[in-house]
């Protein structure tokens, strides 16, 4: 595991790196999984529509008129938008991920289950 450190609002951190899915241009996102603390996040930015479709649907998104909005503003100036969004995981979430992961690398067709 690596360390990173960042600064948050002039606040610096250090977190540990546990994964990262790298950017291609099927998926059309990148994410990383880091530890902070006790918490382990997930991080992912990429394409408007990759990321607003992985929004749960079970939680009110508080921001995703306000978030539209300004997407449909921007597209209407021809500019390009990319989306963050963050998601916490519990440690049962992230062994079960993780041993997933470890076993999609041991198969022969890895990188096309690794890109969906």
């Amino acid at each position: 595991m690596e360390q990173i450190k960042v600064s948050l609002r002039g606040e610096e951190k250090e977190l540990k790196l546990l994964q990262v899915f790298e950017f291609n241009s099927e998926r059309k996102r990148m994410s990383v999984i880091v530890r902070d603390g006790t918490l382990i996040k997930l991080y992912m930015k990429g394409a408007d529509n990759m990321v607003l479709e992985r929004l749960r649907k079970d939680v009110d998104q508080p921001y995703k008129d306000i978030v539209n909005r300004k997407l449909e503003d921007f597209s209407i100036k021809g500019f390009r938008t990319l989306l963050f969004a963050m998601r916490t995981m519990s440690e049962d979430e992230y062994i079960k991920l993780k041993g997933r992961l470890d076993d999609i690398a041991a198969e022969a067709d890895r990188e096309e289950k690794i890109r969906t």
